[in-house]
């Protein structure tokens, strides 16, 4: 069982550091001179790739034999039931201030197939984004939380996620602040990364 588990986690690491990998500067820039105008293919293969290559994975995790540790039940309901509406405001918030199009690599295509080049990226800073910096990453903390029992499998593999949102988080930081510099730097200075804590405030 824990040599199961270990593989499990293995595949998970792997998983987590091929996906970051694939949309990283260095590769991005390498698969651009490489495919030259194929390239606008590549958001779209990558969004493909990555959600295929999930399903072996859970396809595993879910065979595995999984030990109870925790249910949501009884006075934990409310809760349960934030992180679940958390989740979707952050989900349909984050869809409406990013264009999915852009985000699934279609808009990448059609202006390939109209000769046209892609528009110059711009600092999004309105809907959902002047309280969260990061809704899609907050909304995916809450949804590995708020869903299904905690059992020792799916213990591991929700914090290592969890782990993995955060690190995501940052170098999507990493990225922003290159492309955009002090009008990025001045946004985050202004806004919460995760929680819209000053609304409360």
């Amino acid at each position: 069982m824990t040599r199961s588990v270990g593989l499990l986690m293995a595949g998970w690491c792997a998983w987590c550091a091929l996906h970051s990998l694939c949309i990283s500067h260095v590769v991005l820039h390498r698969a651009r001179r490489l495919l030259g105008a194929d390239f606008a293919w590549y958001r779209l293969g990558y969004v493909v790739a990555s959600t295929v290559s999930l399903i072996p994975l859970l396809l595993y995790q879910y065979g595995l034999e999984q030990q109870l540790l925790w249910q949501w039940q009884g006075p934990w309901r409310p809760v349960q039931a934030l992180l679940v509406v958390h989740t979707l405001v952050m989900a349909v918030g984050g869809a409406r201030a990013h264009r999915l199009d852009q985000v699934l690599g279609l808009d990448q295509i059609r202006h390939a197939r109209q000769g046209q080049d892609e528009a110059a990226p711009t600092l999004q800073t309105g809907g959902i984004l002047r309280y969260v910096r990061h809704p899609w990453y907050s909304g995916g903390l809450s949804f590995l939380w708020a869903f299904g029992p905690v059992t020792d499998v799916s213990l591991a593999v929700r914090c290592l996620l969890s782990g993995y949102l955060f690190l995501g988080a940052w170098l999507e930081e990493r990225k922003l602040l290159r492309e955009f510099g002090e009008g990025y730097r001045d946004y985050r200075s202004r806004t919460p990364a995760f929680f819209p804590w000053r609304l409360l405030a």
